[in-house]
């Protein structure tokens, strides 16, 4: 994976708290984010990535990434502190392509090593939750940032099971790939009534000079250090295929904190994805 700089943008949407509804008789607005990403990655093993929440205003804020060989940080803006912790060592034959963070999960490299489209559809198409079939097809191509990108649907996105052991789903995940470097460039979903995101890259630059400066991390102003956030962190090897339980779990996170976790032992996704 040669050296690259990213630029994201995500904008979400999550139907109000059906619990807030009940109680206060209100039904509350859908409650919109937005997200700016900002990934340098040299190698493996160094990386810079910066997390800037726009929307809502009274949560904008930077966190970042930091990965430099053997040690992690992690800061978060909203508490003005930062931790670290020692880079996970992935067991042998499970390395991804790139080192897994939150995000990754929806843009960027496909995380596990494909060497077509056929491939990446089977990762998606053999991923299930709650044993619910998914469908996986090609619906189009686009160019975006001058690539040609097609465009693999997923559907259903979400699924659950009630008390009575009766399994619905809903919703579709649509990726725009690059086949070229398998970069997923665009990701759209709908979830079913239970929200909707979409995620693009806006800049991608290849063989970037990611310089010593970016891969290091300097405290600001009065930030202080703390113990690691285990929350954020996982320790698991990568799943070669989707998970939508995973997604929902990590838009959870994101309804919740509007900020990215850091770097991990592995996210599902593509991965994740």
């Amino acid at each position: 994976m040669p050296a690259f700089y990213l630029e994201a943008r995500l904008e979400s949407y999550y139907p109000a708290d059906s619990i807030a509804t009940n109680v206060s008789g209100v039904e509350f607005p859908p409650e919109r984010r937005v997200t700016l990403v900002r990934w340098w990655n040299r190698d493996f093993d160094h990386l810079r990535i910066e997390v800037e929440t726009l929307e809502p205003a009274d949560e904008a804020g930077t966190d970042i990434i930091v990965v430099d060989r053997s040690e992690q940080t992690y800061f978060r803006d909203a508490t003005n502190t930062y931790s670290r912790t020692p880079s996970y060592v992935f067991p042998e034959g499970s390395k991804p392509r790139v080192r897994p963070w939150s995000m990754a999960s929806f843009i960027g490299p496909w995380m596990s090593p494909v060497a077509s489209i056929d491939k990446v559809m089977e990762q998606l198409r053999t991923s299930s939750d709650n044993n619910v079939t998914r469908t996986v097809r090609i619906v189009g191509h686009e160019r975006l940032l001058g690539m040609p990108a097609t465009i693999v649907e997923l559907s259903p996105a979400t699924s659950s099971t009630n008390t009575d052991g009766v399994v619905t789903s809903s919703g579709s995940i649509r990726y725009w790939i690059d086949e070229e470097r398998m970069v997923v460039l665009r990701q759209v979903a709908d979830l079913g009534g239970n929200g909707e995101y979409s995620i693009e890259v806006t800049n991608l630059e290849w063989d970037a000079k990611v310089a010593d400066e970016q891969i290091r991390f300097d405290p600001p102003s009065g930030a202080h250090s703390r113990a690691s956030h285990r929350r954020w962190w996982t320790q698991t090897a990568v799943d070669p295929g989707p998970s939508r339980a995973a997604i929902q779990r990590q838009l959870r996170h994101a309804r919740r904190n509007a900020q990215a976790g850091p770097c991990a032992g592995g996210i599902p996704g593509r991965g994740l994805r």
